[in-house]
């Protein structure tokens, strides 16, 4: 998304694009089967403490938003509910382009849990480095021990999407996104009629490819099937 002119500007709408997640290529994803290289929860991030924000939420004038009033309405809130979000991404998104400066080499993840907020890190700092958080009015989860960086995730992502592609001879429909927890990445693709055995060939082929570049880092990619997945046309 980019800012809107004569809207909220490109702070509220950076704000809103920062939900953890990385989203690349076309499709809408309705479910599928997952084939994954290890089948185990082994590289999952685990909980390492919880910062408990004490701080109080800003009230924003609605006259300094003047799309509030449609987004209140395509998302079935109240104005009041609608600028109380509004208060709490510009607090986030502050706060985590703080932490995206300072913490790049060990940030895996982030996002919105519940009433609060998470970040994942593979190594992660101590809660007094993150005590600017403490003045927020959240609390922020504080999970240690992904297996890479959001910058590897992408990286990764992104060489999976092309080695696919590569195999399938051109992909119609695809999706992909780093997990929210940071602890791999998901490539959703329509395979078309290609049977089971040939596709696990494919993805196989796929791993080992990635595998040159990227190590043991490669059982990180996740495979969905979607036959139900259509491409995105823009109009």
């Amino acid at each position: 998304m980019t800012a809107q002119p004569g809207g909220m500007g490109s702070r509220w709408w950076a704000a809103l694009a920062l939900v953890g997640l990385v989203v690349t290529g076309c499709g809408t994803e309705t479910g599928g089967e997952v084939r994954t290289a290890t089948g185990d929860s082994s590289h999952r991030p685990t909980r390492a403490y919880v910062i408990h924000g004490t701080g109080t939420l800003p009230k924003l004038d609605p006259a300094d938003y003047p799309d509030a009033p449609l987004i209140a309405r395509s998302s079935h809130r109240s104005l009041a509910g609608t600028m109380r979000m509004l208060a709490l991404q510009q607090l986030y998104g502050d706060a985590v382009s703080a932490v995206r400066r300072q913490y790049r080499s060990v940030l895996s993840a982030e996002g919105v849990e519940g009433d609060g907020h998470y970040l994942v890190f593979t190594d992660a700092p101590s809660p007094e480095e993150l005590a600017s958080f403490e003045t927020l009015p959240f609390d922020t989860v504080v999970y240690t021990g992904a297996p890479a960086t959001t910058a590897q995730l992408e990286h990764l992502m992104e060489s999976a999407i092309g080695e696919l592609d590569s195999e399938l001879g051109g992909i119609s429909a695809l999706q992909s996104r780093i997990l929210h927890d940071g602890s791999g990445v998901e490539v959703t693709y329509n395979p078309g009629q290609r049977g089971d055995a040939d596709l696990d060939a494919i993805e196989e082929s796929t791993r080992g490819a990635l595998r040159e570049d990227f190590g043991g880092m490669a059982d990180l990619v996740e495979f969905v099937r979607d036959r139900t997945m259509r491409a995105f046309v823009a109009e």
